[in-house]
C-alpha cells in the first residue's frame, strides 16, 4: 500500500473505507494498536494521511495524543499529512519532527519551584495524581516543554531552560490554563524570585497569585534569557548544519545526537572529536530507539564524510569520502576567515570555498577558487 488515509470522524475512525470501530468503545492503548497495524501495511517512506472529520473536538485528550505524540514516532518511516477539520490544507509533519523528541508518562506532576497549592474556582488540583503528561526536549531551542493535562479544560505547560556544557537548568515559565472565565491561584513558598501576571499577596511565608484564565509564574528574565539561548541554538545548527539525502531516520538521530554533544561539551571540544580519527561506528546512524551513544558515533564524523582534514588551510584527502548511493549530502566547514561548502553525491565530492583553496586529492594538488565549485573526488 502506498497511501492509507484515517478518516477520523466523531465517532468512529475508518482506514481507507475499512471501519476500525467506535474510538469511545477503545482505550487509547488500543486505538493506537489499530492504527498502528494499519499503517504498517504502508510502503515505508510512503504516505499517510490524517484526516480530522470533528474527532479532535469529542476526544482532546486523545487527539493531543495522536497529534503530539503518535504521529511523530509515525513520521520516522512515513510521510505524514494531516488535515484538520475545515482546513483544505494539509499539514506535513515530517520537517517539524526531527527536530524533537518525544514521550509520554503516567506520573504525579513534577513541579520546577515547591508549589504548596494549586486551584480552579476554588477547586484544588492535586499534584501528586498520577496525570498524562508529555515531555518534549526542543533541539532549536535548547529547552524542555512538559504539558500536563488535568481534565479536558484544565491543563498546565512548564518551560524549562538548559544550559549548554553543563546541563544545568537555567530558568522556567510555568502556565496554567482553563477554560472560560475560571479564576486561577498558586501559593508558592517566600524566596523564590518569580514574576507573574496574577495578582500578588502575601499570607504568612507564602505567596499568593491569582489571575482567570491564565495564570503563568517564570522565573526573573526569563524571556531576555530565552532569547538568547535561542539564538546560541541556531548559530550552532547552522555551524554544524548537515543536510542528507532523503532518509529521515539519519537526520533525526544526528540532531539528537549534536543535541545532546552540545548539552556536555564545548564548541571547541565539539570541533575537536569531530575532527578526530574515526573509529568504526563513526556516522552509524542507524542506533535505532536511542541506544547509540553520541560519542563514538559522531567521532571524526567530518574526517570520515570528506575523506580528509583541514591541514595549514589546506584541504588534505586521504580516503574516498562517503558518497551517498542517490541523492546529496552537503555541509559547510567553518575555519578561520574562511568557509567552505562540501556537496557529496554518488558521482564524486566538490567544494566551494570563501577564498581560493588548495586541494590534496588522489594524488594531485590543485587550487579552488573562490565561490566556484570545484570537483576534487571522482568516483570510479
Amino acid at each position: 500500500m502506498k497511501v492509507l488515509t484515517l478518516h477520523l470522524k466523531a465517532t468512529h475512525i475508518f482506514a481507507n473505507r475499512v471501519n476500525l470501530g467506535c474510538w469511545t468503545d477503545q482505550t487509547d492503548v488500543q486505538l493506537y494498536q489499530k492504527l498502528f497495524k494499519h499503517i504498517q501495511q504502508v510502503v515505508t517512506g510512503r504516505t499517510i494521511k490524517i484526516s480530522d472529520e470533528g474527532f479532535s473536538k469529542q476526544a482532546k485528550i486523545t487527539w493531543y495524543l495522536l497529534t503530539q505524540f503518535w504521529v511523530y514516532e509515525w513520521s520516522k518511516n512515513w510521510l505524514i499529512k494531516l488535515q484538520l477539520d475545515g482546513c483544505l490544507k494539509n499539514i506535513t509533519i515530517n520537517q517539524d519532527a526531527q527536530w524533537f523528541e518525544r514521550d509520554v508518562y503516567q506520573q504525579p506532576v513534577h513541579m520546577p519551584v515547591a508549589m504548596m497549592k494549586l486551584s480552579t474556582a476554588n477547586q484544588l488540583l492535586e499534584i501528586q495524581a498520577i496525570l498524562f503528561w508529555t515531555s518534549v526536549e526542543m533541539y532549536r531551542l535548547g529547552c524542555r516543554v512538559r504539558k500536563f493535562v488535568w481534565s479536558a479544560t484544565i491543563q498546565m505547560l512548564i518551560i524549562e531552560l538548559r544550559a549548554t556544557e553543563t546541563k544545568q537548568w537555567l530558568g522556567y515559565r510555568i502556565v496554567l490554563e482553563a477554560q472560560g472565565a475560571t479564576l486561577l491561584t498558586a501559593i508558592v513558598p517566600n524566596g523564590y524570585d518569580i514574576n507573574s501576571n496574577g495578582k500578588k499577596r502575601e499570607i504568612n511565608k507564602h505567596i499568593e497569585y491569582k489571575a482567570y484564565d491564565k495564570l503563568w509564574l517564570e522565573t526573573q528574565d526569563f524571556k531576555v534569557l530565552f532569547q538568547k539561548q535561542k539564538q546560541k541554538w541556531e548559530d550552532f545548527w547552522q555551524l554544524f548544519d548537515l543536510t542528507w539525502e532523503a532518509d529521515y531516520l539519519w537526520k533525526h538521530v544526528y540532531h539528537r545526537l549534536m543535541y545532546q554533544i552540545y548539552l556536555e561539551q564545548s564548541l571547541a571540544g565539539i570541533q575537536t572529536l569531530m575532527w578526530a580519527d574515526p573509529v568504526p561506528v563513526t556516522g552509524d546512524f542507524n542506533c535505532l530507539i536511542w541506544q547509540c551513544d553520541w560519542r563514538p558515533v559522531l567521532t571524526g564524523l567530518l574526517a570520515w564524510l570528506i575523506g580528509g582534514k583541514i591541514v595549514a588551510q589546506q584541504l588534505l584527502i586521504m580516503t574516498q569520502p562517503q558518497l551517498p548511493l542517490t541523492g546529496q549530502r552537503r555541509l559547510t566547514i567553518f575555519l578561520l576567515n574562511q568557509s567552505i561548502k562540501i556537496r557529496l553525491s554518488h558521482a564524486g565530492m566538490a567544494v566551494q570555498p570563501s577564498k581560493p583553496l588548495k586541494v590534496v586529492s588522489q594524488g594531485e594538488k590543485m587550487i579552488c577558487q573562490r565561490q566556484c565549485w570545484t570537483i576534487v573526488w571522482q568516483n570510479d
